[in-house]
């Protein structure tokens, strides 16, 4: 294997007193703290733009262009683990490296890198007089410590300990386009030293509009967990809630598909390469970083990355007050932007730029709030809505409370336990949160469904629902429910296409294939139906609304056998869908046991099982009952689906009834997307 020398100033750092920590935390706990070191130094490393080697123990080999980076890396990782409760040592030399073509390092400069890193004392910077002297007058500041001899190494060396930085060091950083990884060197070429420089300059301008170019493929992108580096799991709310923001604020950018944070979450923990979560996203970037906090002091580090060729296109850290987050997400979106060459319109502009005061005691509560509504169990919903009632108290002013209040409650409406009330409560956070800040999406997202599942307000709804996409287009969730508007409305092949663009910006959640499947049952495209609820249940083999679709459509088709086990498993995982089981049973001819499913969820009656009543006593020809327990549904507070009767196809043997049009017309739906004989 041939190698060859280059010019590079080498990096390595090391853990102080890891096995000793290792010995005290256990192995587990040790493991994750190395994780999380791991990560810390290799965002650094990236940043200042070096290239890592290898992991040497507990610590790395970088090298990089020049020493002033290497240097300014150093330091920013050592700050850095120091929030870890970590100390780390870290060495510099700079002369030439052997690579070789496996991208590994050797020589006496890396030997002598490694037993200068030896010579470091706990979180001391120390390096050799080669690198002194290449910054000497730059701004870096140095306290002799004479000379020393390296062990293996012959003579004495002079080492500096670095003291200070430069005022400007932040300038140091490389720009989007420079991480050139010696590309022009890995292949060896036989050429004069002046044609060198010509084609070594060539190869400059074809690397940087390379580089350019890969910043600007970067149309879609995902918002990775960002690392909790507080040093405390209970902080996971906060590192949530960043994570979320930050999604927020990048998809009110029109021109950029983000991904939702639902399928984002799953990669917390992966071992999964950059380009292989890329793909299953489907998206060209990745965004990734960390959270660390002291007191209301949060440092925030993030960095885009093109996934496809792993490159590094920008990184930065930030550090804020804890009432001036809210701000922060939308300037960081704005330098991502920047960085991949989106134009912003001035609508945009402005919204990413508006500052949203809150009391930090207040955003704090928002954010556990946010945190636990996120869990969607009855008691994170219930938690959730606690915590977010004691922000808007503590805060009355702030808009971002009473928005998160309203889907709150709207989350809330749609569950089997929903309060009474939920839907006044929704609406009432709503407008108050519009009233203080129109531009907020989520507020306008909530009003929209308040409006189509219990006002039954249709131009109000579509009013609003289009209102909350234009002002953040990568919401899914609004973009389902707004399929299930046009839907409603007749316009169904509109409304596949807004479910798919839902699942384009949450691509790993099986509700969307579910719905999906749900519409195109509706229409009698069974075979496409069984097809998108097979797609949901590989994602989740147990998902109750996948396995509810996936039997409809089979019973659909008389494979009463195989729809009884879909349905089966949809009951036993989700005892709120075992009216399913009654559906096939009736559709099967099999009446005694649909009446039994039928008298048990009579028997343990919620909000939920009159529509699904309906269609039980539709499919056994009992239109009375059928016409009750429709009724029952359409009584406050009204069921969820009761608007959808007319695209449901079991209630089909019903259309030529005319109670059927006189109840869809007391729910105000437009005349020409009634269903039946009137």
């Amino acid at each position: 294997m041939k190698s060859r020398r280059a010019l590079a100033t080498v990096l390595f750092t090391d853990i102080v007193g890891s096995t000793e920590r290792a010995s005290e935390m256990g192995d587990r706990a040790w493991r994750e703290l190395l994780a999380r070191h791991h990560r810390i130094v290799r965002e650094e490393i990236r940043r200042w733009g070096g290239e890592e080697v290898t992991e040497a123990g507990d610590g790395f080999l970088a090298l990089f262009d020049g020493p002033a980076r290497a240097i300014a890396c150093a330091w920013a990782a050592r700050d850095r683990v120091r929030e870890l409760g970590l100390e780390i040592r870290c060495g510099l030399h700079m002369g030439q490296a052997e690579r070789g073509a496996d991208g590994s390092a050797g020589g006496i400069a890396v030997h002598v890198g490694a037993r200068v890193a030896a010579e470091a004392g706990p979180g001391e910077v120390v390096v050799t007089s080669a690198v002194r002297d290449a910054e000497a007058g730059s701004g870096f500041g140095f306290e002799d410590l004479g000379s020393r001899a390296l062990k293996g190494v012959d003579r004495e060396w002079r080492l500096f300990r670095v003291i200070a930085l430069p005022a400007d060091v932040d300038a140091l950083r490389p720009g989007p386009w420079e991480s050139i990884r010696h590309r022009a060197a890995s292949r060896p070429i036989a050429l004069a030293a002046g044609a060198l420089v010509v084609i070594a300059g060539i190869a400059l301008v074809r690397s940087r509009r390379s580089d350019v170019a890969v910043a600007s493929e970067i149309r879609s992108v995902g918002i990775l967990p960002l690392d909790n580096l507080t040093g405390d799991p209970e902080q996971a709310y906060l590192v949530d809630g960043m994570t979320e923001a930050l999604t927020a604020e990048l998809s009110k950018i029109g021109s950029l598909i983000v991904v939702s944070r639902t399928s984002t979450s799953r990669y917390r923990d992966t071992d999964k390469s950059l380009p292989e979560i890329a793909r299953e996203l489907n998206v060209a970037g990745l965004v990734e970083g960390s959270v660390a906090r002291v007191e209301d002091r949060v440092r925030i580090t993030v960095q885009l990355i093109h996934a496809g060729t792993d490159t590094h296109i920008w990184a930065e850290t930030y550090e804020r007050e804890l009432a001036e987050l809210p701000s922060l997400q939308g300037e960081i979106a704005r330098e991502i932007a920047h960085r991949i060459e989106l134009a912003l319109s001035p609508e945009e502009e402005t919204r990413l730029a508006s500052e949203r005061s809150i009391d930090p005691t207040a955003y704090e509560a928002y954010l556990k709030g946010r945190f636990h509504l996120a869990q969607q169990t009855p008691e994170g919903i219930e938690r959730g809505l606690a915590y977010l009632q004691e922000a808007v108290e503590l805060d009355p002013r702030a808009a971002l409370p009473h928005a998160g209040l309203a889907l709150g409650y709207s989350l809330a409406a749609h569950g089997p336990s929903a309060p009474p009330d939920a839907y006044q409560q929704a609406k009432a956070s709503a407008r108050r949160a519009l009233e203080i800040d129109e531009t907020l999406a989520e507020a306008h997202a909530a009003l929209a469904q308040i409006r189509q599942y219990q006002d039954w307000d249709w131009e109000g709804a579509e009013a609003s629902f289009r209102r909350a996409l234009e002002l953040n287009p990568s919401l899914p969730e609004t973009r389902a429910h707004w399929s299930w508007y046009l839907a409603l409305v007749g316009r169904m092949d509109e409304a596949m296409a807004e479910m798919r663009r839902a699942r384009a910006a949450d691509p790993l959640n099986p509700l969307w294939s579910a719905w999906l499947g749900w519409q195109l049952w509706s229409t009698g495209d069974h075979d496409a139906a069984i097809a998108e609820a097979r797609a949901s249940l590989e994602l989740a083999p147990d998902f109750p609304v996948g396995l509810y679709v996936l039997g409809s459509a089979l019973a659909s088709q008389g494979r009463f056998d195989e729809a009884m086990a879909a349905h089966d498993r949809a009951a036993e995982v989700a005892p709120r869908w075992r009216f399913a089981r009654g559906v096939t049973h009736a559709m099967a001819g099999r009446t005694e046991e649909a009446l039994e499913v039928a008298r048990d969820l009579e028997a343990n009656l919620t909000f939920w099982d009159p529509f699904f009543l309906a269609e039980i006593y539709t499919l056994l020809g009992n239109e009375e009952e059928a016409f009750r327990w429709l009724e029952e549904g359409y009584t406050p507070p009204h069921h969820p689906y009761i608007p959808w009767i007319g695209s449901e196809p079991l209630f089909g043997p019903l259309f030529d009834d005319p109670r059927f049009v006189d109840l869809q017309r007391r729910m105000h739906l437009p005349e020409d997307a009634l269903v039946g004989t009137s």
